[in-house]
């Protein structure tokens, strides 16, 4: 048996991975209307949280603010007025009229959903594109790449103590073969199956960012405090 038939028979296959990537898949895919059900942004988001939840405690704070924004999100979603967050554009519409136009105000003495969602939408600019990062490597020190990958997304809505102090801190993250073996479960290689999944993966989180920014500026709400 060759070294490449050895590396294939190695090499990690879905049933492998520490998340659900049809799962990932399905809850960020936008409808055939362009409709995003908050019940499958939830669910994805949390399936993408175990993986977070591994990259070591720079990402702590990452998943208890996931944690923390989802939590809201599904206390709206099971209130009396839960039929109103079915999907993104149903919430935006709901929590504006309620507004009268103006800006969301907490509800229930929750943060409204706008606000709740436009958090995890900023972050998952950068979860996509540090998927990208980890499943196409590319030459060079991996600490210093997610350090600048996260100025160029989530640190633009960070004020500059959080921004500096989460950039030095990232340049610590562990090694790219590192992060495939807790991917994957301790392998460092991955099935092209699982590549061409991931790959799917990556469109829907960049369908479900598009579809999100377009809905947030239509409202207005992109700059929400």
């Amino acid at each position: 048996m060759d070294g490449k038939e050895t590396s294939k028979e190695e090499a990690a296959t879905q049933d492998d991975l520490l998340m659900d990537l049809k799962l990932l898949r399905s809850g960020f895919t936008p409808t055939p209307d362009n409709e995003l059900s908050l019940d499958g942004y939830m669910g994805a988001y949390l399936e993408m949280n175990k993986f977070l939840g591994v990259m070591g405690p720079i990402f702590n704070m990452v998943t208890s603010e996931v944690e923390s924004k989802v939590k809201i999100l599904q206390e709206h979603r099971k209130s009396e007025d839960g039929d109103h967050y079915t999907t993104v554009n149903d919430m935006l519409s709901f929590e504006q009229k309620q507004a009268h136009g103006g800006v969301p105000a907490d509800r229930r003495g929750q943060p409204s959903g706008a606000r709740t969602l436009l958090r995890l939408h900023r972050a998952l600019e950068f979860v996509t594109e540090f998927l990208v990062l980890i499943m196409r490597p590319r030459e060079g020190f991996f600490g210093g790449q997610v350090s600048r990958l996260y100025g160029a997304t989530l640190g633009k809505h960070h004020g500059w103590l959080i921004r500096t102090t989460t950039s030095t801190a990232l340049f610590t993250i562990p090694a790219h073969a590192t992060i495939m073996q807790r991917l994957a479960k301790g392998k460092t290689e991955v099935d092209e199956s699982v590549r061409e999944e991931m790959d799917q993966v990556i469109a829907a989180m960049k369908a479900a960012y598009d579809l999100t920014q377009k809905l947030y500026q239509q409202y207005g709400y992109l700059d929400l405090p």
